[in-house]
């Protein structure tokens, strides 16, 4: 038993350290592809609450077939905005190739350190993004050779709006404004989580989409339960069930005594 005590210490370690490391969870159908960063918990409810919701978007935003939508949830290269203390939402909605990197800008106190590590020449510092979700193994091949709306969001911050609705809201603005987003998009230089580093992000005026009005959607972020979901074949099973129970009856009565 000694012998094991190191060896259930260290499972015990890993299993209480991974469920502390972020997990990307990937759901992608009907050109709706939503990157989403969640843990390593209950990773199959998960799963299923990211696959209803693209089922959800499907069913009730009129997503035009041809036009494709890659959605971050949330963008882990941009760093949380504060208004004082307070933490607030990020929304940006641009249109380009989903195999263009967000590009990175270094302020002047960290250049000569950006130049030393990547040998870079060229002022202002600048490099692609490292952490662009689009990279994932589990996002890539299903972006690749494709371009679209491309969709940040960052919404859980503020408790007067409800986060789904929301979201969806967002969504259902971008599909029908494609035409605008591509003609009035631009770059904005936000925050990145590392100290003098700004990224460069595609998208229409964030001050256009902070107006979009919130509609309610009535999604329920609990995916469909196995029962419902299954419930014919459930139904089928126990139908069947009862009739060989039936049949067996009936043999044993029919057997002389």
């Amino acid at each position: 038993m000694k012998k094991l005590m190191p060896i259930l210490v260290l499972l015990v370690t890993s299993v209480a350290a991974r469920s502390n490391i972020s997990k990307p969870y990937v759901s992608s159908k009907g050109g709706i592809t939503i990157s989403w960063l969640g843990d390593y918990g209950d990773t199959l409810t998960q799963q299923r609450m990211l696959d209803h919701l693209v089922d959800f978007m499907l069913d009730h935003i009129a997503k035009p077939p041809r036009l494709n939508l890659f959605l971050v949830l949330p963008p882990i290269e941009i760093a949380t905005r504060h208004i004082g203390r307070h933490r607030i939402d990020l929304v940006t909605i641009g249109y380009d190739s989903f195999a263009n990197k967000d590009s990175l800008s270094f302020d002047q106190p960290v250049q000569q350190w950006q130049k030393d590590m990547y040998g870079l020449t060229d002022s202002p510092y600048h490099r692609v993004a490292d952490l662009y979700a689009g990279d994932w193994p589990e996002v890539r091949p299903h972006l690749q050779g494709k371009e679209g709306l491309k969709m940040y969001f960052q919404g859980e911050f503020d408790s007067t709006k409800n986060f789904y609705d929301h979201l969806l809201s967002l969504v259902d603005f971008a599909v029908r404004h494609v035409n605008e987003i591509q003609t009035q998009q631009k770059r904005l230089i936000l925050p990145a989580k590392m100290a003098h580093v700004h990224v460069s992000v595609l998208t229409l005026d964030t001050a256009r989409l902070n107006r979009i009005p919130i509609r309610q959607w009535g999604f329920d972020p609990s995916p469909p339960s196995n029962l419902r979901r299954n419930g014919f074949f459930i139904a089928i099973g126990v139908a069947l069930l009862a009739a060989t129970f039936l049949l067996l009856r009936r043999r044993n009565r029919s057997r002389p005594l």
